[in-house]
């Protein structure tokens, strides 16, 4: 796990929250807020699907993200925009990753 992606209506405010708390520093990327922690990214970003503010996604470093793909396919974990999804959090490697 290389990061986490957290949604809320107002993503700036929720990161201004978080780099408070861990006495980090927020940093704009695009369209979404970064906090560096230790050995991670933690993202924000808007909430788009409904469930409010929360947990949205993970961050991975893999080695075959390709096999990954065709075994959630397999499990019918695919979510809506393609990538993988279980329990209403999206799993996201390579470009996701900073």
């Amino acid at each position: 796990i290389v990061g986490a992606v957290l949604q809320g209506p107002d993503p700036a405010r929720l990161a201004a929250r978080w780099g408070q708390i861990l006495q980090r520093p927020v940093v704009r990327h695009g369209d979404e807020w970064r906090v560096a922690v230790d050995n991670a990214v933690l993202r924000f970003v808007s909430a788009v699907d409904g469930r409010g503010e929360g947990l949205s996604g993970i961050d991975l470093r893999v080695t075959d993200g390709p096999a990954i793909l065709r075994s959630a396919r397999e499990r019918g974990c695919i979510g809506g925009d393609g990538g993988v999804q279980i329990g209403g959090v999206r799993f996201g490697w390579d470009a996701a990753v900073p």
